[in-house]
């Protein structure tokens, strides 16, 4: 499945294929013995923390690849990317979610 995964990200890019293979790397050193970073506690969140950034790079690179291929894109043209209404939307959610959860306590986290 791997295999699969690594092929379709090839026929997107070289760039897209390391940043697909990144998550699955650390997934091996995250669960496979004998590393399994998830079993020592300050390891595994320094692992997480790094695969977060490279999954958000990957939906990003995603959705500005086939927001480039529609005839006359923004992509083509950075200029435009405010006329984008997918594009602003997710961004405009992305701001809120970062506003709001910067000034909201969660005590769970506090534990």
């Amino acid at each position: 499945m791997a295999a699969s995964g690594f092929a379709l990200a090839w026929a997107v890019g070289g760039m897209f294929t390391a940043s697909a293979m990144a998550p699955w790397v650390m997934g091996l050193a995250y669960n496979v013995p004998p590393v399994r970073l998830k079993g020592w506690p300050y390891l595994d969140v320094l692992s997480e923390s790094i695969n977060n950034p490279i999954r958000l790079a990957l939906g990003w690179l995603a959705y500005y690849f086939k927001m480039g291929l529609q005839p006359g894109s923004a992509a083509q043209r950075p200029e435009a990317l405010h006329r984008e209404r997918g594009f602003m939307v997710c961004l405009v959610v992305c701001l809120v979610g970062f506003v709001v959860l910067t000034f909201t306590s969660i005590p769970v986290l506090c534990e």
